[in-house]
């Protein structure tokens, strides 16, 4: 293979080093040497060969003139370019509509490391202040959300677009050989349903109100028992859990566990894992081969010290270190949040989707390493984004099979890592039980 060289500006060198690694290096195996140049656009050369790129994004090197809303754009088009046989779709995020194919040198019009960039760091969310009743990024007013392509994987299919590229001027290179990936992962907010005969009462009124009879009559008998033995609560479901994935193909089997440390009305928090009870099922989980991280309560989103004690509480309880993280109600701030999951030894979060739908917050479908823009420096922490939360759907069984069947379909076709998220607290009613293994049965690999 040629040894590929790409030219960059002298300014913004991080972050263009940083896109250009996601799409070359990780998304399209490639080794690549940068070399700085006083010129504007991006240029890779390999041989007597040439693709150049437009940068429209990366003209300043001052961060408040870099992330300002007057650099996020008012509206975005999916453009059609055809490659060979092959035709593919790009979202124009920055740049131009434009590619000039060519066997020797090409020029691509789209500003694939400026558009990537956008993606994977989010600074969209550090510009926008304006927040959900939760305090969380407004979704309604991302850019992929508001353009239609929250449900695709932008930033993957800037890859194809380069990969095909490379393939048309005659670079050899194999096909992506990564192994789609599935992994399952439960956020067990709460251990106790009948905490109390009002949380009963507010049930039979919400299950009698929807004309659920059959769950209003199960409420009924599952609240008796569990009064008469509190190892009967349907919430305490850990081993359900674990049996349901006896015997599957999955990738990995992950649960992110809350403490009792946490005080919000948000919380709810209403288990307590030193017990004796909870310690035997976790430790059934753990024979099963189930991993652990923790679900940082409602006021730990950027509380460095009350994230420390939680950490360390749970690893207490778990007699493990902890390494994987996910934020609670997906509450997040850019690039706040993730600093104080590095400063806390985390070494992977999963928290990355909009709570309305299943999608692509960070445009990409597998584990990529974050980028502090704010700090302009790789930061030691791997996303790995949430695809699917069934919690929007759970009244709508077609629309959640429908919905996953979308996003699933674009991870299988690059081979990517869909990871999935179902609450314990979703696992009460039968009818529940039956959509999560209907979802179940989809992800068979």
């Amino acid at each position: 293979m040629s040894q590929i060289k790409v030219f960059i500006p002298t300014i913004c060198e991080e972050e263009v080093k940083y896109s250009f690694e996601i799409l070359l290096r990780q998304l399209c195996g490639l080794e690549i040497e940068f070399v700085t140049s006083q010129t504007k656009d991006f240029k890779i050369v390999f041989g007597d060969k040439e693709i150049s790129i437009e940068n429209s994004f990366f003209v300043s090197d001052q961060i408040d003139k870099l992330y300002s809303s007057i650099n996020i754009p008012k509206s975005t088009k999916t453009v059609e370019f055809e490659i060979g046989n092959e035709k593919v779709d790009c979202e124009l995020i920055y740049g131009l509509p434009q590619l000039d194919l060519k066997k020797q040198k090409t020029k691509i019009g789209i500003d694939v490391i400026g558009s990537t960039f956008f993606m994977l760091s989010r600074w969209e969310e550090h510009v926008i202040d304006k927040k959900d009743p939760l305090g969380r990024f407004d979704y309604s007013l991302a850019l992929s959300v508001k353009n239609g392509f929250y449900e695709r994987p932008v930033v993957n299919e800037y890859a194809n677009l380069l990969y095909l590229i490379f393939r048309y001027m005659g670079l050899e290179l194999p096909r992506n050989n990564n192994q789609l990936s599935v992994n399952i992962t439960y956020d067990i907010d709460q251990l106790r349903r009948w905490f109390s005969p009002r949380i009963y009462l507010n049930y039979v009124f919400y299950n009698f109100s929807r004309g659920r009879i059959r769950d209003l009559l199960r409420d009924t008998r599952t609240y008796i028992e569990s009064l008469l033995n509190s190892k009967k609560d349907p919430f305490n479901n850990l081993n359900f859990v674990s049996n349901s994935l006896n015997n599957r193909s999955v990738s990995r089997k992950i649960i992110y566990f809350k403490t009792t440390l946490a005080k919000s009305k948000y919380d709810k928090n209403r288990y307590d894992l030193s017990s004796k009870a909870y310690q035997d099922q976790i430790k059934h989980l753990k024979q099963s081969g189930f991993e652990f991280g923790l679900h940082p309560g409602f006021d730990a989103i950027k509380d460095e010290s009350l994230m420390k004690r939680e950490k360390e509480n749970l690893e207490k309880n778990l007699d493990l270190r902890l390494d994987l993280v996910r934020q609670h109600y997906l509450r997040f701030e850019m690039p706040e949040t993730f600093r104080c999951q590095v400063l806390n030894g985390f070494q992977n979060d999963s928290t990355m989707i909009y709570s309305h739908k299943a999608g692509f917050r960070n445009g990409i479908c597998e584990s990529f390493p974050v980028f502090d823009f704010l700090s302009r420096e790789k930061i030691s922490l791997t996303e790995t984004p949430l695809l699917f939360m069934e919690t929007p759907y759970m009244e709508s069984s077609t629309d959640l099979i429908n919905d996953f069947r979308k996003v699933f379909q674009q991870v299988q076709q690059f081979r990517g890592e869909m990871t999935i998220l179902w609450h314990n607290g979703n696992l009460n009613y039968t009818w529940q039980q039956e959509l999560y293994y209907q979802l179940l049965s989809e992800v068979e690999i």
